[in-house]
């Protein structure tokens, strides 16, 4: 009865803080539209709205109502996103298949 108890107390634990940790601060929603700044090559920064699409490629619009405008690598060295007060930046890192992926 007592391993039950202590079984059941540990699991209830492990699934609660795994919870917790998928919203946590540090998990931002990179598909929808967020604050953002972008970091070109050209040392040109742009504020406004962006998404990551994919590991590669980051659709931007400097209005919410505004069509997206799209960027890789060959234009952005970085993106920095900020949601509820909390900031993540992103830079590209080159892969050796010459790839380049957001980390």
């Amino acid at each position: 009865m007592t391993k039950n108890f202590i079984l059941i107390i540990s699991f209830s634990l492990m699934l609660g803080s795994s919870l917790f940790s998928q919203i946590s601060s540090d998990n931002f929603n990179e598909s929808t539209y967020q604050k953002a700044t972008l970091f070109l090559k050209n040392k040109d920064t742009l504020n406004g709205f962006a998404r990551i699409k994919d590991f590669n490629t980051v659709h931007f619009k400097k209005e919410r109502n505004d069509k997206k405008v799209k960027f890789t690598h060959k234009k952005l060295l970085g993106l920095q996103l900020v949601k509820d007060n909390f900031i993540k930046n992103f830079k590209y890192k080159l892969l050796l298949l010459g790839k380049a992926l957001f980390f």
